[in-house]
């Protein structure tokens, strides 16, 4: 039985910028998506912007956590343990994720 959602993955390279980040490029994909050449979006929001959270210095990751983390959807995490706890398990897989927290869908 196929499920009527499907999970789509896009990899998108960026650089950070201050609080936001820079896409710089992204693959091909069927549906829209927040993030555009160029385009900024929150460090917090995007596997793209978690990744130097986790392995950049601790000086940027508490510049982030302690300034208000912006919510783009319901599911953007807004609590800096939750995200510190994202983080952290970023470095231990060497990836971060997006749960929908720039874009539903």
């Amino acid at each position: 039985m196929k499920s009527g959602r499907q999970r789509c993955r896009t990899n998108t390279a960026g650089a950070p910028r201050g609080p936001g980040r820079n896409t710089t490029d992204r693959a091909a994909t069927r549906r829209a998506l927040p993030s555009r050449i160029g385009g900024r979006l929150p460090l917090t929001c995007t596997g793209v912007g978690k990744a130097p959270l986790a392995f950049s210095g601790a000086e940027l990751t508490e510049e982030v956590l302690a300034a208000p983390l912006p919510r783009l959807t319901p599911h953007s995490v807004t609590d800096p343990e939750r995200l510190r706890t994202a983080i952290e398990q970023a470095q231990v897989a060497d990836l971060a994720y997006d749960e929908e927290e720039a874009a539903a869908g």
